[in-house]
């Protein structure tokens, strides 16, 4: 029922398209528009919102298309510079922002533990949780691919913001598989030499499903991500220093992991 009912609503969108093609239709929020054409501004909210929302994208249909004016609440801090040719990454912290702003200074690309990235943005913790805050800012930036990477802290908090910001956002949001792994692997060496793991708050939040949420890492990866939560510890952005960054966009750092 859903699917047909998405399929009658793209219909009524593009015979609003065709009706106003041409037309000098003013711009109006995401729920003016979604009232002016289903008569309900709650039509493009929720999950059957989401769902339509990737039905209009599968279809070449943009908010912009319908004449939807960018609606965020909140504000992003992006770096990337002009000609920029690989996708971006969202970070939960600002020293790791810093760093990767650092690596990108006047480049199209940077490789960052093994991914090359053409941008990044900081997310400061929920900020992509607020419904299509990422999408809105993706899109007034002109931002070409259908997919961000995105790293966080190691922990359940960490988790959750992925999980909260996938089910808010229609863009894609893959996990940088190798800064998870420069940071596990800078943390077995901080144990190894005798230090310990940092305990998480006991107040944090929990992802509803930890193992959707981290599914696209590498097995191995996923393993000592569980690890790490399940001995109720957490693994901050920070414990990447200067020189990992720098390491790391060298291939140095790489070939250590792969030793």
């Amino acid at each position: 029922m859903s699917n047909r009912k998405i399929a009658e609503e793209i219909a009524i969108i593009q015979a609003w398209i065709e009706q106003n093609r041409g037309a000098d239709t003013p711009v109006a929020s995401r729920r003016q528009r979604a009232y002016q054409i289903f008569n309900d501004e709650k039509a493009f909210d929720g999950k059957h919102g989401e769902r339509l929302i990737r039905r209009m994208t599968e279809k070449g249909i943009s908010m912009q298309a319908i004449k939807v004016a960018p609606n965020r609440p909140v504000h992003f801090t992006g770096f990337f510079t002009l000609g920029a040719d690989k996708p971006f990454i969202m970070v939960e912290n600002l020293d790791t922002y810093d760093e990767i702003v650092k690596l990108l200074r006047g480049r199209k690309h940077a490789k960052l533990f093994g991914i090359k990235v053409g941008g990044v943005i900081f997310g400061g913790g929920c900020k992509a949780s607020v419904s299509h805050a990422l999408d809105d800012y993706l899109a007034e930036i002109g931002y070409r691919f259908n997919y961000v990477y995105y790293v966080g802290d190691i922990d359940r908090e960490g988790a959750r913001i992925v999980e909260q910001a996938r089910n808010a956002n229609v863009v894609e949001i893959r996990l940088h598989a190798g800064m998870y792994r420069a940071m596990l692997a800078e943390h077995k060496r901080r144990v190894k030499a005798g230090g310990e793991c940092e305990p998480a708050a006991a107040n944090q939040g929990v992802p509803q499903n930890l193992a959707a949420t981290i599914k696209d890492l590498p097995m191995v990866t996923r393993v000592q991500f569980r690890n790490v939560l399940r001995e109720g510890g957490r693994i901050p952005q920070e414990i990447l220093m200067t020189a990992d960054y720098r390491d790391g966009d060298s291939g140095s750092f790489d070939r250590m992991l792969n030793n």
